[in-house]
């Protein structure tokens, strides 16, 4: 996950911001209702797997990329405060993180086909955000094709 999250978000990472990201992995299985037969099984089902049961965020991703795991407890203070003086969500988390986008990046867990060289995972924010399949190629993950995509404009 480290090595394709970091991928994703290359160049904000470059840039010197910090990433938000919601504490509490995302269920992902709905974004498969519709997803091409040529998915192989063994990775949807892995990947269904893993979306089944509500698991919080690693600490440890945060060990080894410039991120902030926002647990339920500090987006519940985030969202007591919205509102107040007339800001929104996007103030509080300025105000709170003025290093990062005023947005809070939504993750599901990966999941892998059986020899490991094909992931499915969705990263994405209530914006925009993808269900990508990735490959890897020469020991880089590398987005394959899109199953499921949003904009809110």
């Amino acid at each position: 996950m480290v090595s394709i999250l970091g991928r994703e978000y290359e160049a904000y990472f470059a840039s010197d911001s910090t990433l938000l990201i919601h504490g509490v992995f995302l269920s992902g299985a709905h974004m498969l209702l519709e997803a091409p037969d040529s998915l192989s099984q063994d990775l949807v089902q892995d990947y269904v797997a893993k979306s089944a049961a509500r698991q919080d965020v690693w600490p440890e991703l945060a060990t080894r990329l410039p991120i902030v795991i926002l647990t339920p407890a500090a987006l519940d203070s985030i969202f007591s405060n919205v509102g107040i003086h007339n800001q929104g969500l996007e103030a509080q988390l300025r105000l709170r993180y003025p290093r990062s986008r005023p947005e809070l990046s939504l993750l599901t867990r990966v999941g892998f086909n059986r020899d490991r060289d094909l992931a499915l995972w969705y990263a994405g924010s209530s914006n925009q955000g993808a269900l990508c399949v990735y490959r890897k190629a020469d020991l880089l993950w590398v987005i394959d094709g899109v199953v499921f995509a949003h904009t809110h404009l």
